[in-house]
Order: C-alpha cells, then sequence, then structure tokens
C-alpha cells in the first residue's frame, strides 16, 4: 500500500516467504519547502520479521528502526541517518534478533556500499551524506560522499562488541556527446571490518542502455 500527500508519502508493505519468515515494512517521508530554494525533509522506517511454518533459515524474531532528515538548496543534498536493530539476550541467540535481507534490496537509511552491519543484532548505526549536482553548472554529473559508522553488540553473533566505520564516494556522470552512456566510480575505505581486515576498494562501472 502506497499513499502519496503534497508534501509526504506512506508506505506499508508485506513480504510472506511461504515456510520462512513474513515481514513487515513501513516508511514515512515528509518534506517541507523552506523557501524557494531551501527544502528540508525527514523520514521514518521500521522492519518486523518473524519466522513461519517450518522456518527453513532458522528462529527469526526481529525488529529494525530507521530515521533521517536532511535538506536540499541548490544542488547539493545532504542528510543524517541513524538507525537500531533489536538487541539480542546472548550471543547464541544473535541471529534470531537480526534482520534477514534476502530479496536483493537494502532499503536501511544506514547502509553503506558494502557494510550490511546495520541488521545485525543489537546494532546502532549512523551515516551522514551528502550529494552535490552539476546539472546548474551545464553537467550531468553528481557526486556523493558518505560517513557510516555501526556500533556492534557483543551479542551480534559477530563475536565481539566492535564499531565499523565505511567512508566512501559515488560518482556519476552522462557525457552529453554519448546518449545513453552513464561513467560511475565507487570506492569505499573500510575499517575494523575484522581484526586486520581493512581495505580500501574502487568501482569503475560503465554503464550503457540500448
Amino acid at each position: 500500500l502506497v499513499y502519496k500527500g503534497d508534501n509526504f508519502k506512506l508506505q506499508a508493505w508485506d513480504y510472506y516467504a511461504h515456510g520462512i519468515l513474513n515481514a513487515i515494512y513501513l516508511q514515512a517521508d515528509m518534506s517541507m519547502k523552506v523557501s524557494d530554494s531551501f527544502k528540508s525533509f525527514a523520514a521514518v522506517q521500521y522492519i518486523n520479521q518473524s519466522d513461519i511454518g517450518s522456518s527453513f533459515v532458522g528462529k527469526v524474531d526481529s525488529d529494525f528502526v530507521g530515521a533521517k532528515v536532511g535538506a536540499k538548496t541548490g544542488g547539493l543534498t545532504a542528510y543524517v541517518a541513524y538507525s537500531q536493530q533489536s538487541k539480542a539476550d546472548t550471543y547464541v541467540r544473535g541471529l534470531e534478533s537480526s534482520t534477514v535481507t534476502m530479496w536483493g534490496g537494502v532499503p536501511a537509511f544506514t547502509q553503506g556500499m558494502v557494510t550490511r552491519h546495520m541488521f545485525m543484532a543489537g546494532t546502532k548505526a549512523s551515516k551522514v551524506a551528502a550529494t552535490y549536482n552539476f546539472k546548474e553548472q551545464g553537467l550531468n554529473l553528481s557526486a556523493t560522499a558518505y560517513y557510516a559508522s555501526f556500533d556492534m553488540d557483543a551479542n551480534s553473533g559477530y563475536g565481539a562488541a566492535n564499531t565499523v566505520k565505511e567512508p566512501g564516494f559515488d560518482i556519476k556522470y552522462k557525457p552529453a556527446s554519448v546518449k545513453n552512456l552513464q561513467l560511475r566510480l565507487r570506492g569505499n575505505f573500510v575499517n575494523d571490518f575484522k581484526t586486520d581486515r581493512d581495505w580500501d576498494e574502487y568501482r569503475l562501472i560503465v554503464t550503457y542502455k540500448f
């Protein structure tokens, strides 16, 4: 169910996977025009999952909440986001309180490019991001920079309490000389993903639509 108003949007989704789990997803978005050149926005989200039937993926009983606030002025858009996953009582029950992501998409406001720890039991995550669109300068170019942090609980199933940090960037460019072509450069720089397992990663993506 999706309802759109003048300055807000409400969504309610139910994903039912027979013998596996049932997932409920809720999201609300609001925006406000402060002036001709300045616009603010806010959004909240909620995910509830529970195993059903034969419980082929095991016991699932979890809740995830997230929120973000931001603003847009000219070509610049920026936001701050926070999320929290339900907490496990013990390490053994860690996976029960985590959110299962099996449909290939990640709706969390706090997701990183490669880090998905916001869905692990007890994790408190935050993210700041800013995007600048150079359309007013005559270029079909946008550049995004972000910083995400995942404060994981000792019973998250990760093995121990830890804070993973992931800064990164994402640049998209569509040259006017070649229609339907997009060039994209992405990078992420993960710290404390695991002990002695930090890395820098770059991705060059060329997309052409026929």
